[in-house]
């Protein structure tokens, strides 16, 4: 019978959440600015601008970059109200390639 090996077993109490002791503990509340470091160009072989545009393309907190170009994503992100920077939409503007640093034809 079932019902009695469940008898058997001991039923224990959750910890009460009312103490101050138990309280769970606050996130951080974290901003992260935008920041481009120019170290990246000389690493990647490319000049300033598009070591900016590449910073661009990895920073996922503008939503992904696959399947559209740069200034669709900056515009997208624009829309969405996550603060893309002014001066990465300059530079996608004066940017020949249109395309993100994932996209496969610029491998």
């Amino acid at each position: 019978m079932a019902s009695s090996i469940v008898h058997a077993f001991k039923q224990q109490k959750r910890p009460s959440r009312t103490s101050s002791n138990n309280k769970p503990a606050e996130s951080p509340k974290h901003h992260i600015q935008h920041v481009v470091d120019t170290s990246h160009a000389s690493y990647w072989g490319v000049e300033e601008e598009e070591a900016q545009l590449r910073l661009f393309d990895m920073d996922m907190k503008y939503g992904p970059c696959i399947g559209i170009t740069r200034l669709e994503r900056w515009e997208q992100a624009k829309e969405l109200g996550l603060d893309p920077p002014q001066s990465i939409h300059e530079l996608i503007l004066k940017s020949e390639k249109k395309t993100c640093l994932w996209d496969k034809d610029e491998l």
